[in-house]
């Protein structure tokens, strides 16, 4: 499915500073591929072999100064990736490259309200006419926030939820995940704010996600602060829900006029709630399911839809119950998009999609055939926009709630050993241990009794005649390390060709649907 990739994502708009812009692709891109050529990194950043060689030199003196052993090394393939990969440390290396770019810390320093220009120039040492010539290259990316700065104050303007997510995009990249708080209010204010609301809601949340809620927390605090508030959106909440709400948020909204309180629960909701990045549990997931469907929300109608056809396509792999709360997380999904219809999507999550694709191909093909066919059916308007994160999310609902191993067929692998069947039945369990595959072992007993179906291959430590349809592995007993790595090595293939064959047998069942369709259609 071909994506929109007229934007570069979040972050190389913002970047005016081609060198950081340079730097930052290439830990996102060798981060999430793990092993790429040199080929793939020109491609990436756009620029020489020359230019390559050089990035990668600086990114490893930038490396050299978090004082940990981590370090960029190629490959006998010469394939570049990461030796002793620490995310915390990457993530410390971005903050340190954003910050270096003159728009970020302007933007960073608009959020107080009280951002005067001359002062920023004279302490960066810009010219004024170099000021305005960045911060005219941001304008793509105000513009897909649907947002603009006022040329005498340099506020943002536009509308406040826009406002809102836009500084939790910045601020959640330049020092999210635990790297560094980078708000005037106290975080630990910020966890006084949160914790009876999360207390309210039930959420079970991980140090990650709770990190997450405490920025919203703390913009929606500093702008309400400000006197800046948002709009109403709708009435599909729950009742009981709104008023937990109003109820346990009362010292983050007390400095807003009561007559306009419920748009700021509304937006506590809204991230909440509605977070695609956050599994409730079944009583809130049909509550939320059930308010939509009494109000026949835009994004309950499309849930529906997109709902129809992922259960059409993984009907082998879902069950009832995994089906209801992959339908109420896209619910969840789709509320949150229609309400945040920024039209961005960051760099990183472009590379993410492309690594799914490569690592769960049956997954990500039934995902994009249902995405096709909703988009087909109806125009969506919010589901338009920002597609690459929105596909991310959907293959990662797929993943988590259906049965991946029912997906496709267990390789079958039959085991012969010289030391008999009760080693051999040992090895097997060992295998299932060890290997991330849905697998069907037969030794040589079972292999007698059960008439067994031709194995993908055989693994043996004997003599073995050789069956010219089947792979024979010959191992060691017991297996060395190296045994190891070949058996992973025999599996992996063979998933690769069952994985290829389904994929096969689906496009020429769709290409004779098609066919059959035109017949009917006369022509």
């Amino acid at each position: 499915m071909p994506l929109d990739h007229s934007l570069r994502g979040f972050f190389m708009d913002m970047l005016t500073d081609k060198r950081i812009e340079r730097l930052v692709k290439l830990i996102h891109f060798i981060g999430a591929k793990e092993n790429c050529t040199k080929a793939e990194i020109r491609k990436t950043l756009a620029c020489s072999d020359r230019t390559v060689d050089y990035t990668i030199k600086e990114l490893e003196k930038e490396l050299q100064q978090t004082g940990t052993d981590m370090a960029i090394v190629r490959n006998a393939h010469n394939q570049y990736g990461f030796s002793n990969k620490d995310d915390r440390q990457l993530n410390e290396v971005l903050r340190r490259l954003y910050l270096q770019d003159d728009m970020v810390r302007f933007i960073g320093c608009s959020l107080s309200g009280r951002l005067s220009v001359d002062s920023f120039i004279q302490k960066h040492f810009l010219s004024r006419s170099t000021f305005f010539r960045k911060l005219h290259k941001i304008k793509p990316l105000l513009h897909a926030f649907h947002l603009r700065f006022e040329p005498r104050t340099f506020k943002l303007i536009g509308k406040e939820h826009h406002i809102r997510i836009f500084y939790f995009c910045f601020f959640w990249e330049v020092t999210g995940s635990g790297i560094a708080w980078p708000f005037s209010i106290e975080k630990q204010f910020a966890k006084q704010l949160f914790a009876p609301i999360a207390k309210a809601m039930k959420l079970n949340l991980s140090s990650l996600q709770t990190e997450r809620f405490l920025y919203w927390i703390a913009i929606q605090w500093l702008r309400v602060k400000q006197g800046r508030f948002t709009d109403l959106y709708d009435e599909a909440f729950p009742s009981d829900l709104q008023t937990k709400m109003f109820a346990h948020a009362g010292e983050l909204l007390k400095t807003v006029p009561e007559n306009i309180r419920s748009s700021e629960v509304q937006f506590l909701l809204i991230i909440l709630l509605n977070s695609p990045f956050l599994y409730h549990d079944e009583e809130l997931v049909a509550s939320n399911l059930a308010v939509n469907q009494l109000h026949r929300t835009e994004e309950w109608r499309a849930t529906r839809r997109f709902a129809r056809a992922l259960k059409k396509w993984f009907s082998n792999a879902l069950e009832e119950k995994a089906a209801q709360r992959m339908e109420g997380h896209l619910l969840q999904i789709h509320r949150n998009k229609r309400y945040f219809s920024v039209n961005y999507s960051s760099f990183k999550e472009r590379i993410q999609l492309e690594v799914l694709q490569e690592r769960h191909p049956l997954i990500t093909e039934g995902v994009f055939a249902a995405f096709d066919k909703v988009l087909a059916e109806e125009m969506v308007p919010f589901l338009q926009v920002d597609q690459a994160a929105l596909l991310i999310r959907y293959i990662l609902v797929v993943y988590t709630f259906a049965d991946i191993e029912k997906l496709n067929e267990p390789l079958n692998i039959h085991i012969f050993s010289s030391e008999g069947p009760v080693y051999e039945q040992k090895l097997s369990e060992r295998m299932n241990a060890a290997l991330p595959y849905q697998l069907n072992v037969q030794t040589s007993v079972t292999y007698a009794h059960d008439k067994a179906e031709m194995p993908s291959f055989i693994v043996t430590d004997t003599l073995f005649p050789h069956h010219e349809k089947v792979d024979v592995l010959y191992i060691q007993s017991p297996p060395t390390n190296q045994d190891w790595r070949r058996i992973q090595e025999q599996c992996e293939k063979h998933h690769k060709r069952a994985i290829e064959s389904i994929l096969l047998k689906r496009k020429e069942q769709q290409e004779t649907e098609y066919l059959l369709k035109r017949e009917m259609n006369g022509g």
